[in-house]
């Protein structure tokens, strides 16, 4: 039984650490700008989204969109790239992991050792890759340059991925402390 949710839970936890890491909402700021103009932007590990409700001369315009980050050299962009790729290469080790709960011991016996490994280092990844991007990343970005009644705080993928991380560690557990 505790194969089975070990196997559930490690599924989840790479399913919500791919939502985390594709979805563009690690950071969210609000605010408004002039009179009775208000835009939310919101950024991920690949790109920037904004939308925006604007009265220009009476006029009532609404927009949205999203672009990648500009190729500019600074200390959030690099740990925001250093951040991709722990991320990835998180996903990559917990899906490793997981293939390896469905070789049978007797086919390959090391992989059972692969496996609880892979899952161990997938998780300090991810681990890693929020503490850089809390540090780093949300503490190195100045976005809301110019903007007044500014709310800023973590999006909801920062949080998808802390559920991954926990996830991957009840696998964990589950699988250890199950027998």
């Amino acid at each position: 039984m505790q194969h089975i949710i070990s196997k559930v839970l490690l599924i989840l936890s790479i399913i919500i650490a791919i939502v985390s890491t594709a979805t563009p909402d690690w950071q969210a700021s609000t605010g408004t700008f002039g009179s009775n103009n208000t835009g939310t932007l919101t950024q991920g590990l690949f790109k920037t989204c904004m939308t925006y409700k604007a009265d220009v001369l009476g006029t009532k315009n609404t927009g949205s969109g999203c672009s990648s980050f500009p190729h500019i050299v600074s200390d959030a962009s690099k740990a925001r790239k250093s951040c991709q790729g722990l991320a990835i290469s998180s996903i990559v080790f917990l899906s490793l992991s997981l293939a390896c709960k469905f070789v049978p011991e007797d086919k390959f016996k090391y992989c059972h050792l692969i496996g609880i490994s892979a899952l161990i280092l997938g998780v300090i990844l991810m681990i890693a890759c929020v503490t850089l991007y809390s540090d780093k990343v949300y503490q190195g970005s100045n976005q809301t340059s110019g903007v007044v009644n500014t709310k800023q705080g973590y999006g909801y993928s920062i949080y998808l991925a802390i559920a991954s991380v926990l996830l991957g560690v009840g696998a964990g557990a589950t699988e250890m402390f199950g027998k």
